[in-house]
C-alpha cells in the first residue's frame, strides 16, 4: 500500500512523501479537497469536479483513492484526506502495528 501511495505522489511535482511506517503521509500543494467531497472521492470511479486531469488532458478513471481506501481497510488501517496548512491536501494512510 505504501508503494501505491508513493507512486501516486510522484506523478505530481508538488507532492512529497513525508513519513513512512505505520503512518504514511503524502502532501499535495494543489487546490485541495473540500471537506464535503472527502468520502465521495474514496468511492470507485469518482473524480473531483476541478481535477487536474481534466485541465491538462491526463485521463484518469477515478480508482486510485478507492483502491488505497480498500487496501488500508483490509489491513485494519484507514485512509484519510486532510486539509494541508497553506492549501492543498494530505493523503494519510495509517496501519496498525502488528507483531
Amino acid at each position: 500500500m505504501v508503494r501505491e501511495i508513493e507512486q501516486m505522489d510522484f506523478k505530481h511535482p508538488a507532492a512529497a512523501v513525508l513519513h513512512r511506517g505505520p503512518q504514511s503521509d503524502a502532501r499535495h500543494a494543489g487546490p485541495g479537497v473540500r471537506p464535503e467531497d472527502v468520502e465521495r472521492l474514496k468511492q470507485p470511479f469518482t473524480r473531483a469536479e476541478d481535477s487536474r486531469a481534466r485541465s491538462d488532458g491526463v485521463a484518469g478513471a477515478g480508482l486510485g483513492l478507492a483502491i488505497v481506501e480498500r487496501i488500508a481497510r483490509l489491513h485494519g488501517g484507514r485512509f484519510e484526506l486532510l486539509p494541508r496548512e497553506g492549501g492543498g491536501t494530505i493523503a494519510r494512510v495509517r496501519l496498525p502495528l502488528k507483531g
